[in-house]
């Protein structure tokens, strides 16, 4: 999606060096701008949405490990009111594991909260900038009838000048690169580092631990 507004300019160029061929007039210019940053704004608005879809999905499985989690506790105090330390102590290591990943997810999902929140900020200003890009775009038409024609459209253009349509395009191009880089910032920060070899060797030891005070707590918490 990066520089999807730098693809407008080149698509634009295209088609306009091909309008001047047969000397488009700023009207038919205007309407092949609207038709082509409309495509792009369409475009965002799909990734917009795919971005809010992982949300709502990370939020389920994330919802789902804590109520597997909750579940598991209440098997554990189910076996020690039965006498069975064993089977509590198992329950509690179950427990364990769908609480540790549920804060992996947790993060995955702010992550992905934060990403979502800085796409439809940039959606939002994209559009601002596109219904401003538009106005100022009828200005120059009007401005072009009402002046006797000096230069070719083509000059137009082209032109360096920060009033015509493609500089101003080109301007929206850097602030919308701008917003992208924010948000893929965002997700790049969603990665998960990988496990250490020297803590696999310390896994099954920490997971009799962790069933030992898992198991002492509960205890303590049913006055056993």
């Amino acid at each position: 999606m990066a520089g999807f507004f730098g693809k407008v300019s080149v698509m634009l160029k295209g088609k306009t060096d091909r309008a001047v061929d047969k000397m488009m007039s700023p009207e038919d210019q205007i309407r092949l701008f609207v038709e082509e940053t409309n495509k792009q704004i369409s475009t965002l608005q799909k990734a917009v949405a795919a971005a809010m879809a992982d949300e709502k999905r990370l939020k389920m499985q994330l919802d789902d490990l804590i109520a597997k989690a909750d579940s598991w506790e209440k098997k554990a105090m189910l076996a020690l009111e039965n006498d069975d330390e064993f089977l509590a102590k198992e329950a509690l290591l179950k427990k364990e594991e769908f609480t540790d990943s549920a804060r992996e997810v947790l993060k995955d999902w702010e992550t992905q909260r934060d990403a979502t929140v800085k796409l439809k900020q940039s959606l939002g200003k994209a559009k601002k900038q596109v219904e401003d890009s538009k106005r100022k775009y009828n200005l120059l038409a009007a401005q072009y009838k009402a002046a006797e024609a000096k230069k070719s459209v083509a000059d137009r253009m082209g032109s360096t000048d920060a009033s015509s349509p493609l500089a101003a395009m080109e301007a929206l191009n850097e602030k919308v690169l701008a917003m992208e880089a924010d948000a893929e910032a965002a997700v790049e920060l969603m990665g998960d580092p990988s496990s250490d070899a020297l803590e696999a060797k310390f896994a099954a030891m920490e997971r009799d631990k962790k069933g030992d005070d898992a198991l002492a707590a509960l205890k303590a918490k049913m006055g056993r």
